[in-house]
């Protein structure tokens, strides 16, 4: 499982603890990546850089080479 949690200190919504341990609970099972600065649009403020992390997470489980 692939977690995008945007971060931004204006935001009601903060998962990053609960991400954070759901992440430690299941170590083999889960990639959580943060995006600091960022609302809940993180494919569309940071196009390049989710596309990036999808593709070594796929690369990483062997789903592509």
């Amino acid at each position: 499982m692939l977690i995008f949690d945007p971060i931004n200190n204006q935001d009601w919504f903060d998962f990053k603890a609960e991400n954070e341990k759901l992440t430690n609970e299941h170590k083999a099972y889960i990639t959580h990546k943060v995006y600091e600065k960022t609302w809940h649009g993180v494919k569309d403020e940071r196009p390049k850089e989710v596309l990036n992390d999808i593709k070594l997470f796929l690369q990483s489980n062997k789903i592509i080479k």
